[in-house]
This record gives structure tokens, C-alpha cells and sequence, in this order.
């Protein structure tokens, strides 16, 4: 039985192997992702780049999360912008 498992293992691992990805599909490969300053040639990709940086910067209505600080209330993350006066924790020069 043991040795039933181990040609089973081993078999799956030869086809994962031969199932593999090429390396010429690693080559071409391209980063999707990628924001180059080719956006800003155009209206369109400058617009959206703008759109997206001024999204990162709009409040979340419910709760605070790891992509939006502040959720537009007296909180400490919403004290540490400029359109409060004073000094919150986050921005107090004395801490």
C-alpha cells in the first residue's frame, strides 16, 4: 500500500512538472500593473491616475481601514488633517 502512494506522489509530481509553464511565457511576460509616465501622454490615462490618487483620499463612511485613514469624523486619524486646528497624536511635535 505504501508503495502504491509513493508511485501516486510521484506520478502527480511528473505531471505537475510537464504541466509546467514554458520559458518563453516567463519572457514575455508583462507587468500589467505597471504606472510608467507613458500614462501622462494622454488626457485619459492622466485623468484616471488623477481620479485614482483622489480616491485614496476620500473617507470612508464606515469605519476605518487599512486604505482610507480617516472616515471624516473628530477621530484622531480625521484630527491629524489640516482642516483641524491643533495638534492630534499622530502629528503632536512634543510626543
Amino acid at each position: 500500500m505504501k508503495n502504491s502512494f509513493k508511485y501516486i506522489g510521484l506520478g502527480i509530481a511528473g505531471v505537475l512538472t510537464l504541466a509546467s509553464c514554458s520559458d518563453t511565457f516567463l519572457k514575455n511576460k508583462e507587468d500589467y500593473d505597471n504606472v510608467n509616465a507613458g500614462i501622462y501622454k494622454y488626457y485619459s490615462g492622466c485623468n484616471g491616475r488623477v481620479n485614482d490618487v483622489y480616491s485614496w483620499c476620500l473617507p470612508v463612511t464606515n469605519d476605518m481601514t487599512w486604505e482610507y485613514p480617516s472616515m471624516g469624523n473628530a477621530d484622531l486619524a480625521g484630527k491629524s488633517t489640516e482642516e483641524y486646528s491643533g495638534f492630534s497624536d499622530f502629528v503632536n511635535p512634543e510626543i
